[in-house]
C-alpha cells in the first residue's frame, strides 16, 4: 500500500499547527521510513461547496510501531491529543471500526506548517 498524505478533518487543524498532535494512529500495519515526509491534509468543513482536500503542512517521521488496539496506553493518547489511554481506544474503535486485538500503526511526526 501506498501512502500519499495524512488526511485530518477540519476539528484537528489547530492541534496540528500547534504543535499538540505529535502523531497518528493508522489502521493495520504500515512501515512508513524515519524521516520520510507526507503532506498533511484537511478536509473542507462543508463537501457541498469543495470537494478538495487543503494541504497545510508536512510531518515528517520520527517513529513507527504496530500496537495492539488494547495496549494503547496514556502515553500513546498524549502524541495523538487524546485526554487518556482509554478515550484514545474508544477513538480508535470508533474511527477505524476495529476491537482489542487488531493492530494499528502509531506513527509519530514533527509537524511544519507550510
Amino acid at each position: 500500500m501506498t501512502l500519499c498524505g495524512l488526511h485530518y478533518s477540519d476539528f484537528f487543524k489547530d492541534n496540528l499547527i500547534t504543535g499538540k498532535i505529535k502523531g497518528t494512529i493508522l489502521k493495520g500495519k504500515w512501515s512508513i521510513p524515519v524521516e520520510d515526509e507526507l503532506f498533511v491534509y484537511i478536509a473542507p468543513e462543508n463537501v457541498e461547496t469543495s470537494r478538495e482536500d487543503k494541504k497545510i503542512g508536512v510531518a515528517k517521521i520520527i517513529s513507527c510501531r504496530y500496537i495492539k488496539v488494547g495496549e494503547l496506553s496514556d502515553k500513546e493518547a498524549k502524541i495523538c491529543a487524546y485526554e487518556n489511554g482509554e478515550s484514545l481506544k474508544q477513538g480508535v474503535k470508533h474511527w477505524h471500526k476495529c476491537n482489542d486485538s487488531d493492530t494499528v500503526t502509531l506513527v509519530e511526526f514533527d509537524f511544519r506548517k507550510i
